[in-house]
Order: C-alpha cells, then sequence, then structure tokens
C-alpha cells in the first residue's frame, strides 16, 4: 500500500474592500487553503489506482482564486510507485472546497514500509 502524505497548506493575501456601512475599509481574505486530510493511505489495489484529493479554503473565501498543486517524491517513485501530477484548482467567490485526483501504480514490490510521496499547494 502506498501512503500519500500531504503537505502543507498556503494562505492568499488579504484584499481591502468597501463596506457600505462602515465609514472606512473592510479586510478581507481569499482565504487559506489546507487538504481535508493530512495523510492519506491508499492501497495499490484501489480501483483503477486513482484517489482523490479534497483542498479545503477556511478563513475566509472571497472572490475567485487559483491553487495549484504537484506531487513530489519521497520514498516513492514517480512512474514506479505514483503517477506524478500537477495543475490548478479554480475556486469561485464563496466556494470552500474543491478536489483533484491522484493515481497509485500497482508495481507488486513487497515493502516493509509503505512508499511515500507528497502534494504540495503553492
Amino acid at each position: 500500500a502506498a501512503n500519500t502524505t500531504l503537505a502543507g497548506s498556503i494562505d492568499v493575501p488579504e484584499e481591502t474592500a468597501q463596506s457600505s456601512t462602515s465609514t472606512g475599509p473592510v479586510q478581507v481574505t481569499q482565504g487559506e487553503f489546507t487538504f481535508s486530510e493530512a495523510t492519506l493511505k491508499v492501497s495499490e489495489s484501489v480501483a483503477g489506482g486513482l484517489f482523490n484529493v479534497t483542498v479545503q479554503r477556511v478563513n475566509g473565501a472571497f472572490g475567485s482564486v487559483s491553487v495549484a498543486y504537484s506531487t513530489a517524491d519521497g520514498t516513492a517513485t514517480a512512474g514506479t510507485h505514483y503517477t506524478a501530477a500537477s495543475g490548478t484548482l479554480n475556486f469561485t467567490a464563496g466556494q470552500l472546497e474543491a478536489s483533484f485526483m491522484l493515481s497509485v501504480i500497482d508495481n507488486s514490490d513487497f515493502v516493509n514500509d509503505p512508499p511515500v510521496f507528497s502534494v504540495t499547494l503553492s
């Protein structure tokens, strides 16, 4: 079984918006982005090798924003243990969650410690 470690979270800078009920600007934020689970353990025999990764938007959801993701080798090697991936998640104003698919490769290797790779948001 491959153990997928999801690393990190990112903050999106605050923006200033005018409030009609205030005499001055009000700080609003586009949010912070983190994985719904810090660590996923995925069996290599999972159907089709595919599994879902969910990114959550917390502490604000002002405006549209894009978040990039990419995989990186740990003890697992792209092409042998998993399929390398990168892409962009586009969040609309108010959207709190988005997902993408990753794939592990059933290579029939027996190991005591499952191979690990990471996914990073930027």
